[in-house]
């Protein structure tokens, strides 16, 4: 389950974290969620407690999980920039990017990233939807009969 973190005050979604199955095993959602939320204020992730979690269907932000291994949080972005020796720039999308591992300038290099991605991540899934909804259309057998007839052009 994919639970976005939403910045009352701004109404705007910073973050988002997901719960899976194995999760849930021994605490429920809101407990995790609440776990997340005071790890990310007390390390400094989060500046203030004016942030709740939400269930949501797109990953947006940074995103935000739990290091079963040192047992704290970390913040991350879902890419990494990587700087090539000709001076461009690659958006790897299979790495992440933790929030500490960049400083003030590079990270708001990549938040401006972050909102340009979420914005073509938004228009590619408009796209599919629009795809998918003219070859049903197109599947339809009223439809097809339409256009034999000369009612509709395709």
């Amino acid at each position: 389950m994919i639970y976005n973190l939403l910045n009352i005050k701004t109404k705007k979604i910073v973050a988002y974290t997901i719960i899976s199955g194995n999760d849930s095993d021994i605490l429920t959602d809101e407990e995790i969620l609440d776990s997340r939320l005071e790890c990310g204020i007390d390390e400094g992730y989060i500046s203030d407690n004016s942030y709740k979690w939400i269930k949501g269907k797109e990953k947006k932000g940074f995103y935000y999980k739990e290091d079963k291994t040192m047992n704290n949080t970390i913040a991350c972005y879902d890419f990494r920039i990587i700087r090539c020796q000709d001076g461009s720039e690659i958006i790897d999308e299979k790495l992440k990017t933790p929030l500490d591992s960049i400083d003030g300038v590079l990270a708001a290099e990549y938040q401006k990233v972050q909102d340009a991605l979420d914005i073509i991540h938004k228009k590619e899934k408009k796209r599919q939807k629009e795809a998918s909804a003219k070859q049903k259309k197109e599947r339809n057998i009223l439809f097809k009969i339409a256009c034999l007839c000369g009612l509709i052009t395709a």
